[in-house]
């Protein structure tokens, strides 16, 4: 109780973004600049519900939650056009999601019959989806996620994207294994979000101005050491 009513996240006991709950912002919209990369996280379920986020990276390299998508099971057809109205609906954001970063398990083909296969992830193409399989190291991208939190760097618009919002702070730790999330509890925005947040923060992340200009100049460095033996 003391959570819901305080904001005090630390309460509940075994949660497994307690610490660093209260260290994401739910914010106001406001319109997302032209400039700003974004793109979307999606799990998509057949008996349990279907999710997507819609996310914009700042040029502080936070990453903003402006948009959500939570529905139960239904047809990847009708999940695909109900995902796509509400992006062609919402009033902040003008442009489309550059790619969409999916569960892999989205890409597996499935044998109905001997004349009929089925790939829920061509039903999303079809309807103008470009997606692409995301890292799906649950272990991994907690705790990129967690410290991304820790640094409060998730920013979330608290009009459009309630459940993530509801669902995320209440997510307990599988007693089992404790560094990962039970996969039992309502977490389907969750690993939506876990997708997109490995993708910005892990390894090979959207890279600022300044780290490409820096790499650059370490390459041109390295291959001028090469070209005068020093590496021979």
């Amino acid at each position: 109780v003391r959570a819901w009513l305080d904001g005090d996240w630390s309460a509940l006991v075994g949660a497994y973004f307690s610490r660093n709950w209260s260290k994401v912002e739910c914010i106001d919209s406001f319109e997302i600049p032209r400039g700003w990369p974004t793109f979307t996280g999606l799990d998509y379920g057949e008996t349990s519900p279907s999710a997507c986020l819609w996310g914009a990276v700042d040029y502080d390299k936070n990453l903003i939650l402006y948009n959500e998508y939570y529905e139960v099971a239904d047809s990847a057809t009708a999940h695909a056009r109900d995902i796509m109205a509400r992006q062609k609906d919402y009033p902040y954001c003008s442009t489309s999601p550059t790619f969409n970063i999916a569960d892999p398990n989205f890409f597996v083909r499935r044998k109905i019959s001997e004349a009929m296969v089925n790939q829920a992830s061509r039903q999303f193409q079809e309807h103008g989806m470009s997606l692409r399989p995301g890292n799906n190291n649950r272990v991994n991208g907690w705790r990129i996620l967690n410290d991304a939190m820790s640094k409060g760097k998730l920013k979330i618009f608290k009009e459009w994207a309630p459940d993530i919002i509801r669902t995320l702070p209440q997510l307990p730790r599988d007693l089992r294994k404790p560094e990962d999330i039970n996969t039992e509890s309502e977490d389907h925005l969750a690993d939506a979000l876990r997708y997109m947040a490995v993708h910005v923060f892990g390894p090979g992340h959207i890279r600022s101005q300044d780290e490409e200009a820096e790499g650059a100049r370490v390459i041109k460095s390295l291959k001028e050491d090469v070209n005068v033996g020093r590496y021979s």
